[in-house]
């Protein structure tokens, strides 16, 4: 072979396998593919289990393919089937010219759906930055309590919130952790919305109870009908009093370190955004705990209960718990990692689905 030849196929490699890994072949099997499959099929029906599986198998081929042509913009869909006429009737008429035509316009129109798609992901990029600047990026200092959190989001954005407030009255600190319903970009649009209307409840009223009820009355007329929020508010006082809230919210874990067992806390209380008739206020509950030295307090979103290995299995507050109490006397920041460390573990590689958001906190 001439080193000229040697030198084309050498500079082909570098084009087509630069940054070529087995990570990004294990990336694209594990991840991208299921989570390409699911954007296409989760809107299908499911095929009728009365018929043999070849069949149920072209209709799901059928109709994923269906869903991937008006995915599609109309004038890109009629470029595509023409792209695809070409092809056959070259094929089939052993004319290269037609098929060179259908490889032409095929490329033409995944040239327009890449440049569509890093502008996206462009604009997505910033999205992230502007979400990511207005949420807390370290821990608040309250004395009497060692606090750790953690933070990431599913996709380039996310619909979790929270937040750590220093009110300078009746009570100095306040802690939120809550989760929009939706992913993506409208919960992340949603999640700013709310940051904004939290802190000017805020302003006004420092009790949990008192937030929701306020933070509910204004979100109302911002969410659309199929939106909601749940999210749980905390008040810490100068005397070290936990407070808690829940609008609908997954339950607080609980350590009590004198009899080192672990309970999960859920107040009273629904939904912000839902058609409660009337109702929010009335049902919400307050509580009150008095912490002992080592006593630890978790708050968590659904990504963390609801992580989930290949087989669809969930991770559980029972494994939350079992962390939390075999490891009770750690730091936060231990705990933290050991949390993510045993989410790993359990999830085994699986795609993640949902945000994860906790926030720990351990009385000294």
């Amino acid at each position: 072979m001439s080193k000229k030849r040697k030198s084309y196929i050498g500079r082909l490699y570098d084009m087509f396998g630069a940054g070529l890994s087995y990570k990004e072949f294990e990336r694209l099997i594990k991840n991208d593919a299921p989570g390409v499959l699911e954007f296409y099929t989760q809107k299908i029906a499911k095929p009728d289990k009365s018929k043999s599986r070849p069949m149920r198998y072209i209709y799901l081929v059928r109709e994923t393919f269906i869903a991937f042509i008006m995915k599609m913009a109309p004038i890109r869909r009629l470029f595509y089937a023409g792209a695809l006429f070409f092809f056959v009737i070259g094929y089939l008429n052993a004319d290269s010219s037609d098929m060179l035509l259908s490889f032409v316009v095929l490329n033409l129109l995944l040239a327009f759906e890449l440049a569509d798609k890093f502008s996206a992901k462009d604009e997505l990029d910033v999205a992230r930055d502007i979400q990511e600047s207005i949420l807390p990026q370290t821990p608040p200092q309250i004395p009497g309590y060692d606090i750790s959190f953690f933070y990431e989001t599913a996709k380039e954005v996310g619909g979790d919130y929270y937040d750590f407030m220093e009110n300078g009255k009746e009570d100095p600190f306040t802690i939120a952790i809550g989760d929009i319903s939706g992913k993506g970009m409208g919960a992340a649009l949603y999640m700013i919305q709310v940051q904004a209307v939290f802190r000017i409840v805020m302003q006004s009223f420092v009790r949990p109870k008192e937030i929701l009820i306020n933070l509910n009355k204004q979100l109302k007329t911002i969410f659309r009908s199929n939106a909601f929020f749940t999210v749980s508010v905390a008040s810490i006082a100068k005397d070290n009093t936990f407070s808690l809230c829940r609008a609908g919210h997954l339950p607080l874990l609980y350590y009590n370190n004198s009899n080192k067992t672990c309970e999960f806390i859920k107040p009273k209380g629904i939904g912000i955004g839902l058609r409660d008739n009337g109702i929010f206020e009335n049902v919400l509950e307050e509580i009150k705990i008095s912490p002992s030295h080592g006593d630890i307090f978790v708050l968590f979103t659904d990504g963390v209960s609801e992580c989930m290995d290949k087989e669809k299995n969930e991770y559980g507050e029972e494994n939350l718990e079992r962390v939390i109490t075999k490891y009770a006397d750690s730091s936060t920041e231990e705990l933290q990692k050991l949390i993510l460390t045993s989410l790993r573990i359990f999830s085994n590689g699986a795609p993640r689905h949902d945000d994860i958001t906790f926030i720990i906190l351990k009385a000294l």
